[in-house]
């Protein structure tokens, strides 16, 4: 992983090719800082005096804590956002401000909501693999372990996931169209990277240009599977997603007049079964134009009554699949409910 972190930094400053001196710091202490973290990673374990663990804990954790707040100030700069990087979303980076300020921080007196708490580590409690200490607040105890591999990984994570996004972003926005930004995102999220930060600058990029709502509609909704994607990803839903992004840029190309399609990702088998069930019961495919909209006064009956075909057929990707269409329409979600029914369009095309 820190090699592909070099490698997408190296692009990242490539492709920017700025004078500005913020930028330019925020590279150059990056790079210092892996640097400092790959030396950590292999001379750690050699290390036996206490002096030298702790020299070497105090290190570490200021290094992660800089390049996490260097990570903020290039997307601030770049994109004029803090809010893209995913870093309070990550359970085990949220807590190393915390670890940080307490064993290196303010250990003898931290202020903490409306309390002072005190941290101590002991050097005995400093090993290869990671540390313990304890924090004291009014008579209480509490302990905490940190492993530093832990650490480490969730950092190199979430800042390579960054970094490429960011370089996606600053790529795509030298384009002239909007249907190369959208094919950019398309690229990205086939190439399993994350596309958070280009859907948000594409959103922002389409309400400036104050361009119709159906675009707006459907960047909205990808944003939206993208994220439950990401708390849960599923080759149906990968599949899906692409979809979409597809078709948002279809539509762009035809509003830019520009000749532009992209090809589809393989269809996975739980959709391929659907397709198997609708050749074997030829009658049913007329049902499929009444659940686009669960707001068609034939939706229920046409859903239920796929739905009791595939259940005494016993195809389980088709029940399952029309299963969860039907729950959608109970959440009143007509958006989701448009997003997995319209991609059985392909069926009836092909």
């Amino acid at each position: 992983m820190e090699n592909g972190i070099k490698k997408e930094l190296l692009k990242l400053e490539q492709d920017l090719s700025s004078d500005s001196y913020i930028l330019k710091s925020c590279f150059n202490t990056l790079n210092n800082n892996h640097t400092a973290i790959e030396y950590f990673k292999n001379n750690n374990k050699m290390v036996e005096e206490v002096g030298g663990k702790v020299l070497n804990l105090y290190g570490l954790l200021q290094v992660l804590f800089v390049c996490i707040d260097t990570l903020y100030i290039l997307s601030y700069r770049i994109t004029q956002s803090k809010n893209f990087i995913n870093i309070n979303d990550n359970k085990i980076l949220r807590e190393l401000k915390y670890i940080r300020n307490d064993v290196v921080g303010h250990p003898t007196n931290r202020m903490v909501d409306d309390h002072i708490e005190h941290a101590i580590l002991n050097g005995k409690d400093i090993n290869s693999d990671g540390f313990l200490y304890h924090i004291y607040f009014n008579g209480n105890e509490t302990i905490r372990n940190v492993k530093f591999e832990e650490l480490i990984n969730s950092y190199y994570k979430e800042a390579y996931e960054f970094i490429c996004a960011i370089d996606s972003y600053v790529t795509s926005a030298k384009t002239t169209y909007l249907v190369d930004d959208i094919a950019s995102i398309y690229d990205a999220f086939i190439n399993d990277k994350d596309i958070s930060v280009h859907l948000k600058m594409l959103k922002k990029e389409i309400g400036k240009g104050n361009l119709d709502s159906r675009m707006q509609k459907k960047i909205n909704l990808i944003i939206r599977l993208f994220k439950d994607y990401k708390r849960e990803s599923s080759s149906t839903l990968r599949y899906i997603i692409s979809y979409h992004i597809a078709k948002l840029a279809e539509y762009t190309s035809v509003k830019e007049d520009i000749k532009h399609t992209l090809n589809l990702i393989r269809m996975p088998n739980s959709l391929k079964k659907i397709f198997v069930f609708f050749d074997n019961n030829k009658e049913l495919v007329c049902l499929i134009n009444n659940i686009y909209d669960s707001n068609h006064p034939l939706f229920n009956s046409s859903i239920d009554h796929i739905i009791k075909q595939a259940k005494k057929q016993k195809n389980t990707s088709a029940y399952e699949y029309f299963s969860t269409i039907k729950e959608l329409s109970l959440k009143n979600d007509r958006d989701y409910v448009y997003a997995y029914s319209i991609i059985l369009t392909e069926y009836k095309n092909k």
